[in-house]
């Protein structure tokens, strides 16, 4: 992102939160290191704008990116968002939470009973394998791309 623009630290959580679409938003915690770790490496420089530091990728940080962008596994995941539809994502995410909660309802209901403990069981299996078939379709239609 400092190859786009330079920034300050609650810059860059902000923008890291828009480019996951909301899916993640990095804590201080976590970026504020890093930005000081690529400073004592001398891939970014520090300016200060009134009270904030300000980011700026050095030449260093520009080879290194150059070098290292295809390899990334970050890089690789934001790209990986680029098209993504989150609102489908997140109702999928939350049917399958739904589902969850239904699968562990009747879990208790039915842990004293072992017919219904195995016809759950069985269930369980089914769905199992049947998600196992829809990641295989996926894998082999990926592959033909």
């Amino acid at each position: 992102m400092l190859q786009e623009q330079s920034n300050h630290g609650y810059g860059l959580i902000r923008d890291l939160e828009e480019k996951f679409k909301g899916f993640y938003s990095p804590s201080p915690g976590s970026v504020y290191p890093i930005l000081q770790m690529l400073e004592d490496q001398e891939l970014v420089n520090v300016t200060k704008e009134g009270r904030r530091k300000v980011y700026h990728l050095t030449d260093e940080g520009q080879t290194f990116l150059e070098e290292n962008q295809d390899e990334d596994p970050f890089i690789l995941r934001m790209n990986m968002l680029e098209n993504v539809d989150i609102d489908e994502i997140q109702n999928l995410r939350s049917d399958i939470q739904g589902l969850f909660h239904e699968f562990f309802k009747v879990g208790r209901q039915v842990i004293e009973n072992p017919q219904k403990k195995e016809q759950l069981q069985k269930l369980i299996e089914k769905v199992h394998t049947e998600l196992l078939n829809i990641s295989n379709d996926n894998e082999k239609s990926t592959d033909e791309k």
